[in-house]
């Protein structure tokens, strides 16, 4: 058996279309920020409206890719993306505070068991397959590693 078991073909809500449109987020985290108020969101505010000021002079925000972890858990048979390349058991489901106070998740832990986590360890953003695309290419996006010090 393959590392990477090509999948059936299957109906599924992740469209190559949509996720290309939403690849800057995916890959290099980007946002909005308010140039109003400051305010900023993720993800990205695709009305264009700041939810604080109601102001629609957002710019992109590229975040920061390094955070601590918040909350974390083992999931619990929910469908994840990465299913056919990583398997779904015992798979680390979390929530990361970016440095600049923003929580990301659910999002997933890698590269790590869960007796090794602990809530509040610093935790840095890895680019990694999720699924095959309908058209045959890979679909990557992000997930957490511990830092190591």
């Amino acid at each position: 058996m393959s590392m990477f078991p090509e999948p059936a073909y299957r109906h599924g809500v992740y469209r190559t279309t949509k996720m290309w449109r939403e690849r800057l987020g995916r890959y290099r985290l980007m946002g909005s920020r308010c140039r109003k108020c400051g305010a900023l969101w993720w993800p990205r505010r695709i009305g264009g409206v700041c939810g604080k000021c109601n102001s629609r002079d957002l710019e992109p925000y590229e975040f920061s890719h390094e955070g601590v972890l918040k909350t974390h858990s083992l999931s619990s048979g929910t469908p994840l993306m990465g299913m056919e390349v990583y398997g779904a058991d015992r798979r680390i489901v979390a929530s990361v505070l970016l440095d600049e106070g923003v929580v990301v998740g659910p999002t997933e832990i890698v590269d790590t068991t869960f007796e090794n986590l602990k809530d509040g360890v610093k935790v840095q953003m890895v680019t990694r397959k999720l699924r095959r695309e309908s058209n045959g290419n890979w679909m990557y996006g992000y997930m957490w590693v511990p830092v190591r010090e």
